[in-house]
């Protein structure tokens, strides 16, 4: 309430010369430099002038302040809207964003291959599984076999 009555005086300061052509789209587009009461001339597009009353009435003021307040009501849910709209996409685009690195990490572990003999106090870690764990054993044993080989191949070669 207060903030609204901040509005209405900062309005009121800064426009003592309004333009009495003001349109209640100028006024909810917030373009508006004319006092914040109506000066009694409302420019209606379809009809021309409207309302040519000399003195603002009471019921004049109270339709500047709803429509006034319609149109913040209108600014808070569209930024509102905006705000959930942002943070959707920052969530899909993190959520799209993990799935890319996990698939990368997935694709490394799947062609990875040690040229080494994997210690037997680290295979506890990388299974629980007794079978796993032989398993692992196993395909680390051949790799190391398999890369010998080549490492030998290619000196033969090269000497």
């Amino acid at each position: 309430m207060l903030q609204l009555q901040n509005l209405e005086e900062k309005a009121e300061s800064k426009a003592q010369n309004s333009d009495p052509g003001l349109t209640l789209q100028d006024l909810m587009k917030g373009r508006f430099q004319g006092p914040a009461k109506p000066t009694g001339r409302l420019h209606d597009h379809a009809n021309g002038f409207a309302g040519l009353s000399s003195a603002p009435s009471r019921h004049d003021d109270g339709v500047w302040k709803q429509a006034g307040m319609d149109a913040f009501k209108k600014f808070a849910q569209n930024e509102k809207l905006r705000l959930r709209a942002a943070q959707e996409a920052r969530r899909s685009n993190a959520r799209h964003e993990k799935n890319i690195k996990l698939n990368d990490l997935k694709q490394f572990a799947k062609d990875l291959t040690l040229k080494t003999r994997v210690p037997d106090d680290i295979i506890p870690i990388l299974a629980k599984d007794h079978e796993k764990q032989l398993e692992i054993k196993r395909k680390a044993e051949e790799n190391y076999r398999l890369a010998e080989r080549k490492m030998k191949d290619g000196q033969d070669v090269g000497a």
